[in-house]
């Protein structure tokens, strides 16, 4: 089964964020992606994998 390469700005729908904060999450490493040309490309199992990891950490504290 093949599955669809995400655009930034599809990858920030799913996970209900800016364009800029997906962006700035790929460029931290947070995020894994790929870049083609200037823009990135992302993985939809990356994308679960990260949500889950996510879920998974102890929630930040908001000063």
């Amino acid at each position: 089964m093949e599955s669809k390469i995400l655009t930034t700005g599809e990858t920030a729908d799913m996970l209900r964020v800016t364009k800029l904060t997906v962006r700035k999450w790929a460029n931290e490493g947070r995020l894994k992606g790929m870049r083609a040309g200037k823009s990135w490309r992302f993985n939809p199992e990356d994308i679960h994998a990260f949500l889950q990891n996510d879920l998974q950490q102890e929630p930040q504290k908001v000063a």
